[in-house]
């Protein structure tokens, strides 16, 4: 299956009980030196909440460090402050700690059980580690909550798990219902596309991929798709308009240099 889902919704974060320490208990423990401690407001939770929108921010930007930093003064501040536990998780899952990504998630979700945010980002997190039915439970949860903003989000991710065990019927219900609630999702196309070349269907997959198009320059991967596709249809045009781009754009990707060794 195609690309990773874009976990987080950085927005939901913006503004949105101390027990046992993670695997790294020395991680948790640092002191802010970002911006030093927030002046202003006494108030513990709007403290907390100010430090989570910087380091939030910091993870934006790929700059994990501060990031960490100032997630951990959020926690320090107010320990029973859900998001920042969530958008810890995501930088020790960005940064390939698993073990502190799995501990900062649990503890989250032991804070608020039906968060969806962090219900769904758990749920990306178990899906990479092949842990598919635990990681759709969690998208089901995040989806029970009515004033879940991004539920398309979950549902793509429902599909993407599904195809990668290898359901392709669910799959595409499910990305089809990510569509329903954001009519022409780029990472729903994407994966239909995918799903559509898998069986065999290059037609369907061109028209997904042409879809795609129109919401803007295609990434690696979708131009890497498309030449695999237009192969398989023997439009030797189409193909090489693909791998010119992919060439010129990308030329140090993984999907340029598949098509370099000629890896169909």
């Amino acid at each position: 299956m195609l690309k990773a889902l874009p976990v987080i919704s950085l927005a939901l974060l913006l503004g949105a009980c101390a027990g046992d320490g993670p695997p790294r208990p020395d991680t948790a423990s640092q002191v802010n030196t970002a911006g030093g401690d927030i002046s202003g407001p006494a108030d513990a939770r709007t403290r907390a909440t100010l430090h989570t929108d910087l380091g939030v921010g910091y993870f934006s930007r790929g700059q994990m460090k501060v990031a960490l930093d100032e997630l951990n003064a959020a926690i320090k501040i107010d320990p029973t402050y859900e998001p920042a536990y969530n958008a810890m998780g995501l930088v020790y899952m960005n940064l390939g700690e698993d073990s502190n990504a799995s501990w900062y998630f649990e503890k989250g979700l032991r804070l608020v059980p039906d968060d969806s945010e962090t219900n769904n980002n758990y749920g990306w997190f178990l899906c990479q580690k092949g842990k598919y039915q635990e990681a759709i439970d969690h998208f089901n949860v995040a989806l029970r909550n009515p004033l879940y903003q991004h539920p398309e989000t979950a549902y793509a991710n429902i599909g993407i798990c599904s195809a990668r065990k290898g359901d392709l019927v669910t799959a595409t219900d499910y990305l089809e219902r990510s569509m329903q609630v954001r009519p022409e999702f780029p990472i729903a196309l994407l994966n239909l596309a995918d799903i559509a070349y898998r069986e065999g269907r290059y037609n369907d997959a061109r028209a997904y991929l042409g879809r795609l198009q129109l919401q803007g320059p295609l990434d690696a991967q979708a131009l890497w798709l498309g030449v695999r596709v237009e192969r398989m249809r023997r439009d030797r045009s189409s193909m090489d308009s693909y791998a010119l781009q992919l060439r010129n754009r990308f030329p140090n990707s993984k999907e340029a240099e598949l098509m370099r060794n000629g890896q169909f």
